[in-house]
């Protein structure tokens, strides 16, 4: 017997006896130790027979730039008809009122007028010149308005894939982000150097962009946590500033939906804190940037992108870091970036980060040459349930590209910024932020304060994802603004839902704006899709769509129907298609393909044993193949070749051949695992030899005294030549033992020499085994073995 209360200490279980029916009930909170080991082991089996897929076991195969490739396409074009009424006279002030205030005094004409417009939209990525090229081409024919326009970009990027290594960019490129100087620009130019971008230099904020066709949605996730989403509207970028980061692993998820409902992620990681850079390491990056220009002739760049200071003007600069140890970096930055001033200003930067127990520290401080000076520290906190950043910047006679550089705007003298991350609020995400501004006089514009606060508390249950958030703001001869917001996610499988609601609630309360978007899966081949928006203030208007979506799986096409209170109603249609050349032949998809990497894998019976695909070797049909993190199923044709699309670019993929899959128990495939690193629109060729095993089997018994007997539990082993162990196994009680699947090759067969001293035998010289090619059958190896004088015989 023992005692309940010992029972309890033991197992840390919460037991209740049942004396009426003499049961013990234990609470549901923690399981028994062999339950959890139970657990454990259905654990491992299910992630045997899935195939390890999270391994990152196997050997990677990577992709080398070709002169010229064919590129990976994405193509969408689309049609639409505007009914609405449209003026046909310019608006007009009234003579005499003595001011241009921007209303019509009189009623301009109006009439029914029905538009056509035809566009499309391109992304293009592939092999160009030894690199990585990508081409992006937006046309807007305006039809009856007569008014057609377009915008192009080119860019080569030629980076290690990992993320490690020399590399450069050109083409149409996004300069680096350096804080307190420039946000990433726009424009024509060249980056070069080994400074892995995802190495933020500010640790308080970073900006994300990637490209997608126009009309596609983007929702931007930290660790699972909803953030941002935002529409596509022009140039196939989207951008998202102001990115907050946290102390640690930053893991954002950025998921892209398209109008036909297509869908496809991508990671990015951001590290903040200890071991940025090990001690010693050091990164540098120089660039040069004509801003918002365009390479290609014929495109609207202004128009497509945003505007910033003195455009066309020349931004060039480097950046270097170095770790003096794993807890302390260093940098220097130098800039020259003409503003709207009409000088050409230079700046030089040092700034340093260094991290001491659960504290990180920033300091920077940049020196316009020309001008004044920049000062900022920052301090953050860094804990798993909290962490808490204090960041002050102070600014003297300065003005950069991001701080006081474009024309007519506030002089800012100080900001003070506080956030606190936390989830030790009934285990919610929340974030609060504090932050002060001073503006000096500056023209017409006086100085003033400017204090604003918010705080954001987001929460994921079941298939909802939620971000509730309220700001206030006060100003100096302004009256006070309250606003908030309400951010819902709802996704299932036939359904996903998305609704942001703003609201105004100082000076007075106001409902803003409503945005829904939702998308119904009817069937795998049918999907209905709607959005609703609908404005509150300046010139109330309200806008719907109603689309639907047919899906094959070649293409993507969906017909919409329109209603704006503006202008009316607009019917339009779309066709979607992404192709890609492989093994000779173009291949169309309906899903996006041109931000991702595909590999190209061959299974076949190496009956020659050289690890390659030849005349005397066997393809293997409907051998399935496991892609990409999400296990993805592939099955081989009657090639023994399967395509599989839709990795992730620029990181290690995993691709798993599926054992069971395999006719014959005997196959065995040199590489189970290997892993795919390529660029967007890249392919890999993969190659899975399976050989033919064989077995090694006999008895071994032993002779003494008492004379000759089955030897039982004696350890053999089967090594390299060069003596390392491949396989081991022991004989059973009737002496027998058998190594089965056993991959040809050259081998030695012996005895555990261990063994051998322990039960005081004599050594026995190993026996080569040469098993395969011409000799593809089994090895029958029997040992006699003799204690002390008696020598063994096989």
């Amino acid at each position: 017997y023992v005692p309940l209360e010992r029972l309890r200490d033991w197992f840390d279980l919460d037991i209740e006896l049942r004396l009426n029916d003499s049961r013990l009930d234990i609470g549901t909170g923690q399981g028994l130790v062999i339950e959890q080991r139970i657990e454990r082991e259905r654990r491992w089996a299910l992630q045997s027979r899935t195939g390890d897929l999270m391994s990152t076991n196997g050997p990677i195969v990577s992709a080398e730039p070709a002169w010229l490739a064919w590129p990976v396409v994405d193509l969408n074009l689309s049609a639409g008809v505007d009914e609405g009424l449209r003026p046909v006279s310019p608006p007009i002030d009234r003579p005499g009122d003595g001011a241009d205030d921007g209303r019509n005094d009189d009623n301009s004409s109006s009439e029914p007028t029905t538009l056509t417009s035809f566009g499309f939209d391109l992304l293009a990525a592939g092999d160009l010149l030894r690199s990585s090229g990508n081409l992006s081409l937006n046309y807007r024919d305006g039809g009856t308005l007569g008014r057609s326009s377009i915008d192009t970009r080119l860019r080569l990027d030629n980076h290690r894939q990992g993320g490690t290594g020399f590399g450069w960019s050109a083409g149409d490129i996004l300069s680096p982000l350096l804080p307190l100087l420039s946000g990433q620009s726009e424009g024509v130019g060249i980056a070069f150097g080994d400074l892995d971008d995802r190495q933020t230099l500010d640790l308080t904020r970073t900006t994300l962009t990637g490209e997608a066709l126009n009309g596609w949605d983007v929702e931007v996730y930290r660790n699972e946590e909803l953030l941002a989403f935002t529409r596509i509207e022009a140039s196939n970028r989207y951008q998202f500033d102001d990115i907050p980061l946290r102390p640690g692993l930053n893991l954002f998820r950025i998921v892209l939906y398209g109008p036909q409902g297509q869908r496809r992620e991508r990671l990015e990681r951001i590290v903040i804190g200890d071991r940025m850079l090990e001690k010693g390491q050091q990164r540098w990056q120089s660039f040069a940037v004509l801003r918002d220009r365009r390479l290609l002739p014929g495109s609207d760049a202004l128009a497509a992108g945003r505007m910033l200071a003195a455009s066309d003007s020349l931004m060039a600069g480097s950046r270097y870091q170095r770790a003096l140890s794993k807890r302390w970096l260093l940098g220097l930055d130098a800039m020259s970036a003409g503003l709207d001033d009409g000088r050409q200003h230079h700046y030089l930067a040092l700034h340093s980060q260094n991290s001491i127990d659960n504290w990180l520290f920033e300091s920077r401080m940049i020196k316009d040459v020309t001008g004044g000076v920049a000062v900022r520290a920052a301090v953050q906190a860094l804990g798993t349930e909290n962490d808490l950043l204090l960041d002050a910047e102070r600014f003297t006679d300065f003005a950069s590209i991001e701080v006081n550089g474009i024309e007519d705007s506030d002089r800012l003298l100080e900001r003070l910024r506080l956030r606190w991350n936390s989830t030790a609020i009934a285990g919610l995400p929340m974030t609060a932020e504090l932050e002060r501004r001073r503006y000096g006089e500056n023209g017409d514009r006086p100085a003033r304060d400017l204090d604003a606060a918010r705080i954001r508390f987001s929460r994921r249950f079941g298939h909802f994802s939620t971000s509730t958030s309220v700001a206030a703001k006060r100003e100096t001869g302004l009256a006070d603004l309250i606003d908030g917001g309400l951010l819902l996610s709802y996704r299932r499988s036939n359904l996903d839902l998305t609704s942001q609601w703003s609201y105004r609630l100082s000076p007075a309360t106001q409902l803003r704006d409503i945005n829904v978007n939702a998308t119904w899966t009817f069937s795998p081949r049918m999907r209905l899709r709607s959005t609703l928006r609908r404005a509150f203030e300046d010139g109330a208007d309200s806008r719907a769509t109603l689309s639907a979506i047919w899906i094959a799986d070649t293409w993507t096409a969906s017909a919409t129907l329109g209603y704006d209170s503006t202008s009316g109603y607009t019917l339009g249609a779309s066709l979607f298609t992404s192709l890609q050349r492989v093994d000779d032949r173009w291949l169309a998809s309906a899903r996006s393909a041109t931000t991702s990497a595909s590999a190209s894998a061959q299974v076949f019976l190496d009956h020659d044993g050289d690890g390659r695909f030849g005349a005397g070797d066997e393809p293997l049909p409907g051998v399935n193949l496991r892609a990409g993190f999400a296990g993805k199923l592939a099955t081989t044709d009657p090639e023994g070749r399967a395509l599989l699309p839709h990795l992730l670019a620029g990181e290690p993929s995993p691709v798993h051949l599926v054992e069971n899959s395999l006719e014959d128990v005997y196959w065995q495939p040199i590489h189970t695992n290997q892993q795919v690193l390529a660029g967007p629109g890249q392919t890999v060729d993969l190659s899975f030899p399976v050989l033919v095993t064989v077995e090694v089997y006999g008895k071994v018994t032993i002779v003494d005294a008492r004379g000759e007997r089955p030897a039982g539990k004696v350890r053999l082993q089967l090594t390299t030549e060069q003596g390392a162990v491949v396989m081991e196994r022991a004989s059973e009680f009737d002496g027998f033992y058998v190594f089965d699947r056993v991959v040809p090759g050259r081998y030695l067969l012996r005895i555990d020499p261990a063994q051998v001293e322990r039960l005081d035998l004599r050594p026995s010289a190993p026996v080569a085994l040469h098993l395969g090619g011409e000799n593809a059958s089994d090895a029958a190896v029997d040992w006699r073995l003799h204690r002390n004088s008696a020598s063994p015989t096989h």
